[in-house]
C-alpha cells in the first residue's frame, strides 16, 4: 500500500497496523511547490527519505492519501490549495497512471460544518467553514471527478481523532487543562463531542481499503458513541485523583474573546491559536467545537465495511492519559504518578499497545 503523510500521527498508527497484518507498505512524503508535485519514499537500507520520480510507483496498488495541511492556521488560502487540493489532484493522476486498485482519500467530518440536525450522516450537504475544511471539500470534489473518469475512489471522513503519540491536538490540550487545580469548561459542558480513537480509525481505514465501495462512496468514521465535554473533563480529573467539577465559562464571553482572537489570528500571531483555558484568545472555530452539539451516524460504515469501533471515550481517554504521563506530558501536583485505569489493571486486553 502507498501511504502519504506517513510521518503524521494517524499515518504512523495505520502503518503499524499494516505491518502487523503482513501488508507491504510504501510510505510517501509529498509536497506541491511552484506548480510542481514532489515525492519522497524511505530508502529500505539507509532509512533516509529519497526523492522519487513520478514514474517509479508500483502498479495495481492501493493508495491511501493521509497527508494534509491540517487545522486553521494564519496562512494564505493558496497554501491550503497547494497542500490539500492541487497535491491531491496530482496524486489522483499518478494513481490512475499506475492503474491503482483503489484510492482512499482521507477527508474530515468538518466539511459538513455545523448542521442543526444530529446525528449527522454522509447525506447531509457539506457546508465547510475556514480554509482547511473548504480545501478538504475541494479535494473530495477532485476525487469524485477522478472516480467519474474510472479511478476506483473511496472517501473516508474521520471524526476528531486522538490517541497515543498525539502531542498537540485538542484532546491532549483538554487533558492538560483538566489536570490543573482549577479547570475551566467552555460553555455549560452539556454539548456532545464525537471523537474517534486512533486505533479505531486505523482499523476503519484498513476496512475501507479492503471492502469500501469504489464509486466515490463516502464513509464517516467515528467512535461507538459521543460524550459531553463535561463528562470528558470529569473523567480525566477522576483518573488523576482530583475532584470533579469545572468552572463554566459563558459562551457569550468566549464569543466576545473570539472576536479579538480572530483578529489576532489573521494577523499571524501564532500564540493566539490555543483553545480556551490555555491562557490565550480563542477563535470562533474553537468556540464552536467546544460548545456546540455535534455527533455522527456511522451506520453506513458499520453495514458496508463491518466497521465496529470498540474504544469508548472513557477507554480512549485512559489510553491517551497513560501515554501522556509516561511521556512526561501531564503531571498532577508536580508528580509523575501513573493513572490506575482499566488499561493498567489489565481488564481491557484490547487496549494493550
Amino acid at each position: 500500500m502507498i501511504v502519504t503523510g506517513s510521518s503524521g500521527f494517524v499515518a504512523r498508527h495505520f502503518l503499524d497496523l499494516l505491518v502487523q497484518n503482513g501488508y507491504g507498505v510504501a510510505p510517501v512524503k509529498a509536497r506541491f511547490h511552484s506548480g510542481t508535485a514532489f515525492f519522497w519514499t524511505r530508502d529500505s537500507e539507509s532509512g533516509q527519505w529519497v526523492e522519487r520520480p513520478n514514474r517509479c510507483f508500483p502498479s495495481d496498488g492501493v493508495w491511501v492519501h493521509l497527508g494534509a495541511l491540517r487545522g486553521e492556521r494564519p496562512l494564505p488560502f493558496k497554501t491550503y490549495l497547494d497542500a490539500n487540493v492541487r497535491l491531491t489532484r496530482e496524486l489522483l493522476k499518478l494513481a490512475a497512471r499506475f492503474r491503482a486498485r483503489k484510492f482512499i482519500l482521507v477527508s474530515s467530518v468538518g466539511v459538513q460544518g455545523w448542521p442543526k440536525i444530529s446525528p449527522i450522516s454522509e447525506t447531509v450537504p457539506p457546508a465547510p467553514g475556514g480554509y482547511y475544511h473548504v480545501s478538504k471539500l475541494l479535494a473530495e470534489r477532485c476525487a469524485l471527478e477522478a472516480s467519474r473518469q474510472g479511478l476506483p475512489v473511496t472517501i473516508v471522513r474521520p471524526a476528531l481523532t486522538y490517541g497515543p503519540r498525539e502531542r498537540n491536538g485538542l484532546i491532549p490540550k483538554l487533558i492538560r487543562m483538566a489536570s490543573r487545580p482549577v479547570c475551566f469548561c467552555a460553555g455549560n459542558g452539556k454539548n456532545r463531542l464525537h471523537l474517534i480513537e486512533v486505533s479505531d480509525l486505523a482499523d476503519g481505514l484498513l476496512k475501507a481499503c479492503l471492502l469500501g465501495k469504489t464509486s466515490g462512496r463516502i464513509y464517516t468514521l467515528a467512535g461507538p458513541r459521543p460524550c459531553t465535554l463535561q463528562e470528558l473533563l470529569d473523567h480525566v480529573r477522576k483518573n488523576l485523583g482530583m475532584a470533579s467539577g469545572c468552572v463554566p465559562v459563558p459562551k457569550n464571553l468566549l464569543l466576545t474573546l473570539a472576536c479579538l482572537g480572530e483578529a489576532r489570528f489573521r494577523m499571524s500571531r501564532s500564540w493566539c491559536r490555543s483553545i480556551p483555558g490555555e491562557g490565550y484568545l480563542p477563535t470562533f472555530q474553537q468556540v464552536r467545537l467546544l460548545t456546540r452539539d455535534r455527533w455522527y451516524d456511522i451506520h453506513r460504515a458499520r453495514s458496508e465495511l463491518g466497521f465496529s469501533p470498540h474504544m469508548t471515550p472513557e477507554l480512549g481517554i485512559d489510553r491517551l492519559l497513560n501515554w501522556m504521563q509516561e511521556d512526561g506530558r501531564v503531571e498532577v501536583g508536580g508528580s509523575n504518578q501513573t493513572v490506575k485505569s482499566d488499561i493498567r489493571k489489565g481488564r481491557e486486553g484490547v487496549l494493550a499497545d
